[in-house]
């Protein structure tokens, strides 16, 4: 159970002015604070056991003898803000930078040792690894809230002791001071389609099957393939993406070229699958499979990072590199031979291409797409 922020702070408020102590318990003011704290944060265990061996600490310290918000809300299970530490909107599993943080450090299965505990030893065992589970949490957790906001301002404890979430994300389709600084500009600006055209027309793009909403650029169906309308040589891309089905992100897309966008243009693949083939989601299409850790989030919001030098090109999904290669290498000219592009004449030789978007017949949303042109030297 996680008990709202806003109940967190009137406690930590009324603690200050009564000098209230728990039930039989002599703990210093400053344990008291780390426990208001552990509370909303407790969402990170692993698994649904994992939250119990919280719960009778929670009861004892905030509500046996704890002020009457904080009763109610235990009383009502009413539960606080999940965006303390996931990702809002996302799968629960997914988790901020505040969330990965203490995710890290804390034991998933402190469900299972209590348990185990409890059926080698009985109560008194039971008790002992109680106080060492909590003991673990709050070494974690005061580590945790030392460390600097993903968001900017102070520590993630700073910030929690002003009342505010540890971690707010950057809003969409912005671009930060720094990002600025090194050159970053939008490709999407989150309310029009401008920048874009359409590969049936290869004039600027019309919303209609392709919409823009919430920040968010999404294809329904059948509006067909689209590209930036301006071309980029040396260059690093950054979107995020979510799908229904399959769809593709593609590079050195010329305009200029029969058929469809493909022909001539490598494309990334979009998908719902996780796989390590060279069709599989995050893969160079027919080229290149996905190495390393590929982690794909079906349901939710992935990330891709592009980046491509003198024809020398790196592509990251979810933060984890999954393949470098060299445009026209011996081993870049060995794969297209083996695969369905090697009669495309022209592949992958627009030097100065576009970036693409694919229709492949299912929902597909873009959002966060930022582009910063490089230098023929830069690595």
């Amino acid at each position: 159970m996680i008990l709202s922020l806003t109940h967190v702070i009137q406690y930590n408020r009324v603690y200050s002015v009564s000098q209230h102590k728990p039930r039989g318990n002599a703990m210093k003011t400053s344990l008291v604070q780390i426990f208001s704290v552990l509370i909303i944060v407790s969402s990170l265990a692993s698994s649904a056991q994992a939250l119990p061996p919280w719960k009778p600490k929670f009861k004892e310290m905030f509500i046996d003898d704890g002020p009457e918000p904080l009763q109610d809300a235990f009383a009502n299970k009413v539960i606080g803000s999940c965006k303390v530490c996931h990702v809002d909107g996302e799968e629960k599993k997914v988790r901020n930078p505040f969330g990965q943080a203490l995710d890290q450090l804390i034991d998933g299965n402190a469900g299972e040792r209590l348990k185990a505990a409890t059926k080698d030893g009985g109560v008194d065992a039971k008790k002992a690894m109680q106080a060492k589970i909590d003991k673990e949490f709050l070494v974690a957790l005061e580590s945790v809230l030392k460390l600097p906001s993903a968001s900017g301002s102070g520590t993630y404890g700073q910030r929690i002791k002003a009342g505010k979430l540890p971690f707010v994300p950057t809003p969409l389709n912005v671009l930060t001071e720094q990002e600025k600084a090194a050159g970053w500009r939008l490709l999407f600006d989150g309310v029009t389609a401008e920048g874009w055209n359409s590969w049936r027309t290869k004039k600027s793009l019309e919303l209609g099957k392709w919409i823009v909403a919430d920040g968010v650029l999404t294809l329904e169906k059948g509006g067909g393939d689209i590209y930036t309308a301006t071309p980029f040589e040396n260059f690093e891309l950054v979107l995020e993406w979510k799908t229904t089905g399959n769809s593709g992100i593609l590079i050195r897309v010329d305009p200029k070229a029969g058929g469809a966008i493909y022909n001539v243009a490598p494309e990334m693949q979009i998908d719902r699958t996780v796989g390590d083939k060279d069709t599989s989601t995050g893969a160079l299409y027919d080229i290149y499979p996905v190495g390393g850790k590929n982690v794909i989030r079906p349901d939710g919001w992935n990330s891709v990072r592009i980046r491509m030098v003198n024809g020398e090109g790196t592509h990251w999904s979810n933060g984890h590199k999954v393949y470098s290669y060299k445009i026209g290498s011996d081993d870049w000219n060995k794969r297209i031979a083996n695969s369905k592009w090697r009669n495309k004449k022209g592949f992958a030789e627009t030097v100065a291409g576009h970036i693409g978007l694919q229709d492949h017949g299912a929902k597909v949303s873009f959002r966060n797409m930022k582009i910063r042109v490089l230098k023929s030297g830069d690595k």
